[in-house]
């Protein structure tokens, strides 16, 4: 897809997929940088997408932009998840860890 190609493209399907990716995820910020991504991994596959008209380029975009999209989430997910260190400076120190008097009824 040459420059002007993807001009016009991009004018035709990138508020309908800001729109999805801010409905779906509900941040704007998110909306757009995934916005942004989508398009820089699109660009970079343009050229094997021959034999394909609009539409089906339209719903690869839009597939590249889901993925991104659940990425995020797997990421933030396993965050949430993610052991604390016993060398977290921010986290409690192993010795308020291991004491368990606050726990113990007397």
């Amino acid at each position: 897809m040459d420059e002007d190609a993807f001009r016009v493209f991009y004018e035709r399907t990138s508020r309908a997929l800001f729109a999805y990716l801010f409905r779906v995820s509900g941040k704007r910020d998110l909306a757009e940088d995934l916005l942004q991504e989508a398009y820089c991994r699109f660009i970079s596959v343009s050229g094997d997408l021959g034999g394909m008209d609009e539409g089906q380029i339209r719903s690869y975009l839009f597939k590249i932009a889901t993925n991104l999209l659940r990425d995020h989430w797997r990421r933030e997910k396993s965050k949430a998840f993610a052991p604390i260190s016993a060398d977290d400076p921010h986290g409690p120190s192993l010795e308020t860890k291991l004491d368990l008097r606050p726990h113990l009824s007397t």
